[in-house]
């Protein structure tokens, strides 16, 4: 009986943890709209978005790092609805317990300090690309971000039993849904949009899947970095000598 208790509070943890990660990782396909931009926009244009996007960031982890400038802020916002005193401070507060509430569901537990450090992180790195780079190796960065890292942290949590030797805090399994979900991508991604493919789309889409898979576990460096960087970088670099 307590065996079975033990199961059944473990496949609900279990369960709640992948839920979670799906919920966080929704907000990666924010970043569709960001290739869907880079693809169809000027790219003065999508560097301004960018800029816009990660000042924004920036003000987001000020903003929510600060609880007793949030609570005034609300506290006036409830003052102007005719609240007053103890009830709008009292409004003011269970206000904001509900929006960090709804915020901490989309967010990693180590990232509840700032809970946009790895949306700019990522921001920054595509900006950097986008300025020394082009809008082609831009994408190239972007996409691993939006589905081989979701699939790497669904898979690394669920299956992840084979630790990195080198990097302890990733699974061989969460590698190599990466690496796998990365690949298909680029190719789907060259197949859709042909003119991107500078070789043969399909070793393209290895290397550059292997590129990120590497990148991914690269201890030290967080991945919101390391992996459009150096997908960025490595692309860029094979076309100019290719």
């Amino acid at each position: 009986m307590l065996n079975t208790l033990n199961i059944k509070v473990g496949i609900k943890g279990k369960i709640s943890t992948i839920w979670h990660e799906l919920k966080r990782k929704a907000v990666h396909i924010i970043g569709l709209l960001l290739i869907l931009a880079l693809i169809f926009l000027d790219e003065e244009l999508v560097l301004k978005l960018l800029a816009v996007l990660i000042i924004l960031a920036i003000l987001g982890n000020w903003y929510f790092t600060r609880r007793s400038i949030r609570i005034e802020a609300y506290k006036k916002l409830f003052e102007s609805a005719g609240l007053r005193g103890r009830a709008a401070e009292e409004s003011a507060k269970r206000f904001d317990k509900r929006i960090v509430g709804i915020l901490n569901s989309f967010i990693r537990t180590s990232e509840k300090e700032e809970p946009f450090q790895a949306s700019l992180k990522a921001l920054l790195s595509i900006f950097l690309i986008l300025i020394l780079f082009g809008a082609r190796y831009a994408i190239f960065a972007a996409l691993p971000l939006i589905f081989g890292d979701a699939a790497a942290a669904l898979v690394g949590k669920r299956f992840g039993k084979l630790k990195i030797p080198y990097n302890k805090k990733k699974s061989l399994e969460g590698s190599l849904a990466f690496l796998l979900v990365t690949f298909l991508t680029f190719c789907v991604f060259f197949i859709i949009f042909p003119s991107y493919a500078f070789i043969n789309f399909l070793l393209l889409s290895a290397l550059l899947s292997f590129v990120g898979a590497f990148a991914e576990t690269i201890p030290g460096l967080d991945d919101n970095f390391s992996i459009p960087l150096a997908i960025g970088f490595i692309s860029w670099a094979l076309a100019l000598y290719l």
